[in-house]
């Protein structure tokens, strides 16, 4: 029997081998290449998480296909050599390879020696030999590859958020920013915490912008116009100034005088009461009402504060959820403006 006709039943065995490892190594650069990708899709672009089936696919075809050619495909003197290894045949078979073409005697008695061995000898008792490192390796690559690639599809199905949001929320969380409250221009006084240390992305608690007498609140130096601000979704250390601005009476005129028993909160009335020729009584003058005006327009005075006294605190006594903070604010605000 010649010697190829002989290593036919061998050869296949072997070569299933250096398939199987070729194999194995090429998933293990698949997965790994898709274990890469799984990453960087969940990072940026979940919705293309399939690609990374593409690669797996692609680079286990063609890594262990260049693998099986260049170092795992067995030449018939490995094939000789594995098979003197596993049958203990004292290198009988690859000398009968390596001399076939000797026709001496003692050549010819060896190769009949041999190939009744062979004969004697099945190929299925050469056990495939695989290194555990590879088998380990290979298990471990595929299991972390197949949970990455989960990531970027509970992101697409919103279950859970992208990977660039979660790397944000993280970096939010571990930064502080500084916002404080101060009086740029004019007189009056901020009631809150002026000075806060707030995570970013969370808000500020409130703070109310108070005019002294004879003063108004203008705006806040941002173009904030509303006296009282919560400052949400920071990103950055701030200072935010409060303008305020003088109001007076007409030139040359002098306070509206007004006698002891008189309502501070009654403007003047009948102002042509008098000597007829406008100098007795409060003809001359025009009420101009001070101190209890937060926006330039609304008049804070008598009824019209009362009235608005009374449905702020029905307004917090129907929002028990309120914080003190701001419950202090707004009885703090009332009381600032009564006179």
């Amino acid at each position: 029997m010649e010697v190829k006709h002989q290593f036919q039943r061998f050869r296949s065995r072997v070569q299933r081998e250096g398939l199987l490892k070729a194999i194995l190594i090429g998933f293990i650069i698949g997965f790994s290449l898709n274990l890469v990708f799984a990453t960087v899709s969940w990072m940026f672009f979940p919705s293309l998480f399939w690609l990374g089936f593409v690669i797996l696919a692609v680079a286990t075809a063609v890594s262990a296909t260049i693998l099986y050619l260049v170092k795992f495909k067995p030449s018939d003197d490995d094939i000789a050599r594995r098979i003197d290894r596993e049958f203990n045949m004292q290198e009988r078979v690859i000398t009968m390879r390596q001399f076939k073409d000797d026709q001496s005697y003692i050549m010819q008695k060896q190769r009949e020696d041999a190939e009744e061995q062979l004969e004697k000898n099945s190929a299925n008792k050469i056990k495939f030999v695989i290194g555990t490192a590879v088998i380990v390796v290979a298990s471990v690559v595929t299991f972390l590859s197949l949970s990455v690639t989960s990531l970027p599809v509970l992101a697409t199905l919103n279950v859970i958020p992208q990977g660039m949001q979660v790397i944000e929320d993280i970096e939010k969380e571990s930064k502080w920013f500084e916002v404080s409250y101060e009086i740029r221009a004019g007189e009056g006084e901020l009631l809150g915490e002026l000075t806060q240390r707030v995570r970013a992305g969370e808000s500020t608690s409130g703070v109310l912008a108070v005019p002294n007498v004879d003063w108004i609140f203008t705006y806040w130096e941002d173009g904030l116009k509303d006296p009282y601000r919560v400052d949400e979704s920071v990103k950055g250390n701030a200072t935010h100034y409060a303008i305020f601005t003088e109001t007076r009476l007409p030139d040359g005129l002098p306070d509206e005088p007004r006698e002891a028993d008189d309502d501070p909160d009654k403007p003047p009335t009948n102002p042509g009461e008098g000597d007829g020729n406008g100098s007795g009584g409060m003809g001359q003058y025009e009420y101009v009402a001070r101190n209890q005006v937060y926006d330039g327009e609304t008049d804070y005075s008598g009824k019209v504060y009362d009235m608005a006294y009374e449905e702020a605190m029905e307004w917090i006594a129907g929002n028990p959820d309120i914080s003190e903070a701001e419950r202090d604010l707004i009885i703090g605000y009332f009381k600032t403006i009564e006179k």
